[in-house]
């Protein structure tokens, strides 16, 4: 089935379309949440929230606007922001903890990790400066970046111009250059 017949399956409430929406785009949506919802077991019932929202609501799909996977996440999205401002949780990261720990290496270590693994160390501080960031500047970072999606999909995930997300992701990059500059 295409995209076209599994929607018309759902909005039609044919047996089996739900879950075959759900197969299709549960990884898609989980990884958007995952990186706005710290806990997976909060990220899970999120998840499951999307999906009831964009089934309750699939009258108002409008393929001429978006791709289902492209709605959905904006459902997740906005369902996760909602989701952090009701619980406003404290974000604690494992790999800050890994990080104050190389900071407390002795300088002699420090130089050698450093000769050896430049390249490796480097990319390990950009992954914990980015999960250092806000959740939503988190999920800006992983839709263009890891995901490949483009300003104007992620601008109707998160409600936003196109322009607005180009300037947001221009000021996370120099917040992430500031970190890894100050860092080396």
């Amino acid at each position: 089935m295409n995209e076209a017949e599994i929607i018309d399956a759902v909005q039609r409430g044919r047996a089996g379309s739900h879950e075959a929406v759900v197969r299709m785009y549960v990884q898609e949506v989980a990884r958007l949440v995952a990186r706005l919802v710290p806990n997976a077991l909060d990220a899970e019932e999120v998840v499951q929230d999307v999906f009831l929202k964009a089934f309750r609501s699939m009258e108002q799909f409008d393929a001429r606007r978006a791709t289902l996977g492209t709605w959905l996440c904006r459902i997740a999205y906005s369902t996760a922001i909602d989701w952090l401002r009701r619980r406003s949780p404290q974000w604690l990261s494992l790999d800050d903890i890994r990080l104050q720990e190389y900071e407390e290496t002795d300088e002699a270590e420090a130089l050698l990790l450093e000769e050896t693994a430049d390249k490796d160390l480097l990319l390990d501080q950009l992954f914990i400066a980015i999960d250092a960031l806000p959740p939503p500047d988190q999920a800006l970072i992983t839709m263009f970046y890891f995901e490949g999606r483009s300003l104007s999909d992620i601008a109707f995930i998160t409600q936003q111009r196109a322009g607005t997300v180009a300037t947001r992701l221009h000021r996370i990059r120099k917040r992430l250059y500031e970190k890894l500059k100050v860092k080396n």
